[in-house]
């Protein structure tokens, strides 16, 4: 989730602490997505217990926690993004793509390394693929992991990603 920041002997950052603690959260969004922040390799199997078959790290490190996963039915899609950015519109349609391609029966969970920005804007781009108003998945993200932070540049990218569907008319 990046640098700590510096704490006086005893202080706890409350708001720090906080995001710390929605990092491990795994929040519904809907019936096949989720959202939250990496999960250790050692509680992978809390993927599995929530119902998850796929998995989007948006981290751009490699973290090589494939096989574990497969290990327990579930698979992985690296689509690394910089911290702070948006993904491409081309990242987005694959995402998209692989999940459509399990016919609707994938449970997918994204993730980046907190929770709260790169994978909030995915989901939030995902939903509006399936159909959904950006207003309205915007207030559906938030519902489900309040502490999302989308910045101007991931919201400009969703605005222009819903103008150019509605030119489009898809």
């Amino acid at each position: 989730m990046g640098d700590e920041p510096k704490k006086e002997a005893g202080n706890v950052d409350p708001q720090w602490e906080a995001m710390r603690a929605a990092a491990k959260r795994i929040d519904k969004v809907n019936e096949w997505l989720r959202l939250g922040g990496a999960i250790p390799q050692e509680e992978c199997h809390r993927l599995r217990e929530a119902g998850i078959t796929h998995v989007v790290d948006l981290r751009e490190e490699y973290q090589g926690a494939e096989e574990h996963l497969a290990s327990m039915g579930i698979n992985r899609r690296h689509v690394p993004v910089s911290n702070f950015d948006p993904p491409t519109t081309e990242q987005l349609r694959e995402v998209a793509r692989w999940i459509e391609d399990k016919g609707g029966m994938a449970c997918t969970y994204v993730h980046c390394g907190g929770g709260i920005g790169r994978a909030a804007t995915m989901a939030v781009a995902l939903l509006t693929q399936s159909g959904i108003g950006l207003d309205a998945a915007l207030r559906q993200v938030r519902e489900a992991r309040p502490e999302i932070r989308i910045n101007d540049l991931q919201m400009e990218w969703l605005r222009t990603l819903e103008q150019s569907k509605d030119r489009t008319g898809g």
